[in-house]
């Protein structure tokens, strides 16, 4: 029923590559589109980080608990404990907890050095695609649209600064 409803509507778009390789999969036609979402570079470009040392900012929503460790973003039981580990300062901008507004969020990434994300899974990452509009270097797992960013970046500039890790 859900299918037969998409398939009279004008277009679908998919958040990344992985979702529209499925939809193609599964029968959607030339309607069917990737549009990843986009980050305003005058909003968030500019002057890239200043940091000197390194510090891990983080930045989403812990509701999303969809994984069985009720932590599907990662940050209680892989980022934290990992920069805790590794002596190195983590900021957050929890989206319940402590929410910044969006006009806050560029000088946020700014403070940062590395943004970090240990999700389980995603679709299209803004948070990372604005850090690193703000000049930050991305440590991420394999999920959503990461993999894309990163061979985009390799296939146009030969270098990236985005790492993919194993969650």
């Amino acid at each position: 029923e859900e299918w037969m409803y998409l398939q009279r509507c004008a277009g679908f778009a998919a958040v990344n590559r992985s979702a529209l390789s499925a939809l193609k999969a599964f029968g959607a036609d030339d309607r069917t589109v990737c549009l990843g979402n986009p980050v305003d570079m005058a909003v968030h470009g500019g002057e890239p980080t200043k940091v000197t040392a390194i510090q891990a900012v983080w930045a989403g929503n812990d509701s999303h608990t969809s994984d069985r460790s009720g932590d599907a973003k990662g940050r209680h039981t892989i980022l934290e404990p990992a920069c805790e580990a590794a002596d190195v300062p983590f900021l957050k901008a929890e989206y319940s907890t402590s929410r910044l507004p969006p006009e806050e969020m560029p000088e946020f990434y700014r403070m940062g050095s590395v943004v970090l994300c240990g999700s389980a899974h995603e679709g299209s990452a803004n948070f990372i695609m604005e850090a690193m509009a703000a000049g930050l270097v991305v440590i991420s797992t394999d999920t959503g649209n990461v993999r894309e960013m990163l061979e985009n970046q390799m296939e146009h500039f030969g270098e990236s600064g985005i790492v993919i890790v194993e969650r």
